[in-house]
């Protein structure tokens, strides 16, 4: 494979790179989330409490490959807490169950959000595209 050193390097500053189900921590006293307590509007069939494979692993190691060849890291935001707990892909609504989850949700979307801010101020004078890559992957049975 052929890697364009110079235009790869100059795109790095616009990249962010999340991973959104595969974290290991459980947030205190929150328990397992129950398809059965979804609210209404959110979708049955999306509900999921696996976590994703080795989706953290491959985040870090596209960050460190982009490190290894320009020098700098993409921004990357993971996710800490397991997908049984929180589901950091969804909507706030289908997410989590109790009120005490909250803070762990939306400290994860402030991190991203300040990222995409970022990306927006360091390139602010150039009409410029970011670009997200939200990292997933399934186990298949």
């Amino acid at each position: 494979m052929t890697v364009n050193k110079e235009n790869t390097c100059n795109t790095v500053d616009k990249i962010l790179v999340t991973c959104p189900n595969n974290g290991a921590n459980r947030p205190d006293k929150i328990k397992i989330r129950e398809e059965s307590k979804l609210p209404s509007g959110c979708k049955r069939s999306q509900f999921n409490i696996v976590n994703d494979s080795d989706t953290r692993t491959l985040s870090k190691e596209i960050a460190y490959r982009m490190y290894e060849i320009c020098g700098k890291y993409p921004s990357l935001v993971i996710a800490e807490y397991n997908r049984k707990y929180i589901d950091m892909n969804k909507f706030r609504d289908c997410a989590y169950e109790v009120q005490q989850a909250k803070p762990f949700y939306d400290e994860y979307h402030q991190h991203i959000s300040q990222h995409i801010e970022g990306i927006c101020t360091r390139n602010k004078d150039r009409y410029v595209n970011g670009w997200l890559f939200d990292i997933h992957g399934r186990v298949q049975a």
